[in-house]
């Protein structure tokens, strides 16, 4: 499932941008949007038993106790108004935000490149003395046929068991997609 918990990263994070822009232009729905960007990536990674959850909710916290008075040291020394310190301190809130999120993408990519170079291998010796079945698009189907396939040769059982039992079927299909689009295109 951490080829879910990427993508949900990956997407929640292309968000950030828009916000970025209502930051520059003064919008006066800037602290409300930052406010609900968090709650809504909270809610998008909490059916995936992300820590990072309990992280964003925090952060939010911190952004709703400017309301109650709160002001970060940091920010209230160098800010004109209440204001202008409030947007000022939910800016650099999604930054720790992003922060989190994206060291969080470059754990789940190291933890995928052993599982890629293996499966890559998995797939040269699958393939060797067998053309590789070329299909008009990849579907869950396909990637399953081929997941099979992998486990009924001898030189790949082990492998195929190593890679089965460590990694979810999501996640295996994830990786398998991304190699066999790239083994595809080049034939």
């Amino acid at each position: 499932m951490q080829s879910v918990l990427k993508e949900t990263i990956i997407t929640q994070l292309m968000l950030l941008p828009a916000l970025s822009d209502k930051y520059l232009a003064q919008e006066s729905s800037y602290v409300v949007d930052a406010a609900q960007w968090l709650k809504n990536t909270e809610v998008k990674l909490a059916p995936l038993r992300s820590p990072l959850v309990s992280t964003l909710s925090s952060l939010r916290g911190l952004i709703e106790a400017c309301d109650d008075g709160y002001q970060d040291p940091s920010v209230q020394s160098h800010s004109r108004s209440k204001r202008k310190g409030k947007r000022a301190f939910v800016a650099a809130t999604l930054s720790k935000a992003e922060q989190q999120l994206n060291e969080e993408l470059q754990r789940i990519e190291q933890h995928f490149s052993e599982a890629n170079d293996k499966l890559a291998q998995l797939l040269a010796l699958g393939f060797a003395k067998q053309p590789l079945p070329i299909p008009e698009t990849l579907t869950t189907h396909y990637l399953d046929s081929i997941w099979q396939t992998l486990g009924e040769h001898t030189d790949t059982q082990t492998m195929f068991l190593y890679l089965q039992a460590r990694y979810s079927a999501t996640d295996r299909r994830y990786l398998l997609q991304q190699l066999l689009h790239n083994m595809l295109a080049q034939q």
